[in-house]
């Protein structure tokens, strides 16, 4: 299993946040609703009164995208953990690879945000207010992609930055303003010193483990 969590509550945003960056291990102490992607057979036909996307009430622009993407039904963890989020709860959860976690966050994630949306171009319009943080460029990429897929018919900004290239392009994007912003710890970090990252709006923090921290 892959635990992963969820910060919704603004209070516990700082202190996350601090030991993502400085110890990498998964979130502090908080009020924690666990989710666990295997179910009991006793809550299948609880899960099932909720398990249609079509129930969750999303705005339109997001229901459109998922509608776009094929999904119908919410798997497990899905269906646990989506509306606890909207709720402005903190999770924690743990599901297998291909489980369909990256939605069971993003989703959410992009509905508590609908409020701030906006036409403007002025970057002050357009403040981090969600922290997507990865351990790895490669899942930070392909998690990404997967939230902009999900924000295309939204008017949020998205974009994402890691190691192992140019920090000018990265910049550019940050310079513009974006609403999410998925980042490995280290590169994070760079554009924090740089001044190019300000992160005094978060309201809203996803975190994954590394791989080292899975193993333990």
């Amino acid at each position: 299993e892959i635990a992963s969590c969820l910060v919704g509550s603004e209070m516990c945003i700082r202190d996350s946040l601090r030991v993502a960056l400085t110890q990498r291990h998964a979130c502090p102490g908080a009020n924690w609703r666990y989710c666990n992607a295997q179910i009991a057979l006793g809550a299948t036909i609880a899960l099932s009164m909720t398990s249609s996307f079509s129930n969750l009430q999303l705005a339109e622009s997001l229901a459109r995208a998922v509608a776009d993407m094929g999904y119908e039904s919410m798997t497990p963890i899905q269906a646990q953990a989506i509306p606890v989020v909207l709720t402005g709860k903190d999770v924690m959860g743990a599901a297998q690879t291909g489980t369909g976690k990256t939605a069971a966050f993003s989703l959410p994630l992009l509905q508590r945000l609908m409020r701030h949306e906006n036409t403007s171009a002025s970057p002050a319009r357009h403040p981090v207010r969600a922290l997507v943080l990865l351990p790895t460029r490669e899942l930070a990429d392909q998690v990404a992609q997967q939230i902009a897929q999900y924000a295309k018919y939204t008017k949020l900004r998205s974009t994402v930055v890691f190691g192992g290239m140019d920090m000018k392009p990265q910049t550019l994007e940050l310079k513009k303003g974006v609403e999410v912003l998925v980042a490995t710890p280290g590169r994070l970090l760079d554009h924090i010193e740089a001044k190019n990252a300000v992160l005094n709006q978060v309201c809203l923090l996803y975190t994954s483990p590394s791989p080292r921290d899975k193993r333990q």
